[in-house]
């Protein structure tokens, strides 16, 4: 196994590296597993299409908190980690890594540190571990050679929780099979992935069409029959919309004045609300137009998608 020293290595540099692997928190993404990327991001990513953006909060504290996560998980468990200052590259595929938070001493395993708000506690309920995070420690064994994992979180203002992971060498050879597939077809290739209806692919092909040709037309070729379903399940979810609709005012005028309801252990609220205060841009727009076009914020520009449907029969499409 490789090792690339990470230490002093500046962050320009750093994040050029990693684009010319396949990641641990890549590989959740690359199978559809992660809620915020998919593979359509992470291919833009790699193929340096997607601009390196600074660290959001929630990624500034995760990094901040990782040395008190490990020095936690020390004390809960009463064994030693130690830093690993190394990017870990596979030997068999040169285009894997690993890029571990803690190696435990004395054993065979190493430690990925975690942090989340108490919002996701539930994804932790009953001895779970989040797919994504399941996803990124087998495919930390896997590059490694390591036998076991440790996955240390704390849930902000609730708990600390540690999941110990055996390496399971079906998911590794799963994990691994989806990689190379994903590397030799479109990182090498330079093939756009198909999309996978995830709100991150929409945001990714917005990205990266960013752009249209007014003189750009094109024939749809073979896609009468996914047309003919799309207009099918935007009439069917107009349907569901007006159903729910309509349930949710039957619970409300059976429920008249009442605050709460019960049904077994199920809880129903309506209760009142102050109004939100907002600003009248059209009186502010009239009343002082220096003022209303001084603090006036022009949004960045989109493309609209809007489809223009033939007057023919709507059916399920095959």
């Amino acid at each position: 196994m490789q090792k690339i020293d990470l230490r002093d290595m500046p962050r320009e540099e750093w994040l050029e590296l990693r684009r010319k692997y396949i990641g641990g928190s890549d590989i959740a993404a690359i199978i559809g597993l992660n809620r915020y990327r998919s593979p359509i991001d992470v291919w833009m990513d790699k193929t340096g299409r997607k601009e390196d953006k600074p660290a959001n909060e929630a990624m500034r504290q995760g990094l901040d908190l990782e040395d008190y996560v490990a020095k936690r998980f020390e004390e809960e468990s009463g064994k030693k980690v130690q830093r690993t200052n190394f990017m870990h590259v596979s030997d068999d595929h040169p285009y894997f890594a690993a890029n571990i938070d803690r190696m435990v001493v004395g054993e065979d395993a190493l430690l990925e540190c975690k942090t989340t708000s108490m919002y996701s506690s539930g994804r932790w309920k009953d001895n779970k571990t989040p797919d994504e995070y399941y996803c990124q420690v087998q495919w930390y064994l896997g590059v490694t050679g390591r036998e076991k994992a440790y996955l240390a979180c704390i849930i902000f203002n609730r708990e600390f929780l540690i999941r110990e992971i055996e390496r399971d060498d079906d998911v590794i050879s799963a994990l691994f099979k989806a990689g190379t597939e994903f590397w030799e077809d479109y990182i090498i290739k330079d093939q756009i992935p198909p999309p996978d209806g995830s709100k991150a692919s929409g945001e990714a092909l917005r990205e990266v069409y960013s752009d249209s040709d007014p003189e750009g037309i094109i024939e749809l070729y073979g896609f009468k029959d996914r047309l003919k379903r799309y207009q099918y399940l935007l009439e069917m979810q107009k349907d569901l919309e007006i159903e729910t609709e309509r349930i949710k005012q039957e619970i409300q005028k059976e429920m008249g004045e009442a605050e709460a309801g019960f049904l077994g252990d199920t809880r129903i609220s309506w209760k009142s609300v102050a109004g939100r205060s907002t600003i009248d841009t059209k009186r502010l727009a009239a009343d002082e137009p220096d003022i209303y076009e001084k603090y006036m914020k022009v949004g960045s520009p989109y493309r609209r998608f809007t489809i223009d449907f033939a007057d023919t029969e709507t059916k399920g499409g095959e």
